[in-house]
């Protein structure tokens, strides 16, 4: 199983406070790890939701997060399809 990343559950808890300020530096941490370590980030993620000692709101975070890192290729396919097929209007001007 994937060793988690070190302060994985504050930084997600942190992640929903009310606080803005606290919420921001959360999801400057989150987006630091994603775009430095994406293997080792998701692969914290997956074992912060299967973690049954960890806290609920940290848990739901992380499977939000997996969630939207997995459909992202099919939101990209959603802007292609809704631009007219990703570049076909772009083919026939020059």
């Amino acid at each position: 199983m994937a060793q988690p990343l070190p302060e994985l559950t504050n930084v997600l808890v942190s992640a929903q406070s009310p606080d803005a300020a606290v919420r921001q530096q959360a999801e400057q941490a989150l987006e630091h790890l994603r775009a430095s370590q994406p293997a080792a980030y998701l692969a914290a993620l997956a074992a912060e939701l299967g973690g049954e000692q960890k806290p609920a709101e940290a848990r739901q975070i992380a499977g939000l997060i997996l969630k939207n890192a997995l459909d992202a290729p099919s939101a990209v396919q959603k802007v292609k399809k809704r631009n007219g097929g990703g570049g076909r209007r772009w083919r026939g001007r020059g």
